[in-house]
């Protein structure tokens, strides 16, 4: 499992040009299935983030370095 989906399509729409804004007023419901608090799915969860991270965060840089 794979994660940080959303940090990634974020990612390219900053490197695309467009601005990302923050709207504290939003407010979005999130259902969460049980098994989705569940030890084991956590875990998962998190490696996959972690393995992620790198990924994202040299997208980034790159597109930083070249401004």
């Amino acid at each position: 499992m794979l994660a940080s989906e959303d940090l990634e399509a974020l990612s390219y729409i900053q490197c695309g040009g467009w601005e990302i804004w923050h709207n504290p007023d939003m407010v979005i419901t999130h259902k969460i299935p049980p098994y989705r608090l569940e030890k084991e799915y956590l875990l998962s969860l998190v490696r996959g983030v972690g393995l992620s991270r790198h990924h994202i965060r040299i997208k980034i840089f790159r597109f930083l370095s070249r401004r």
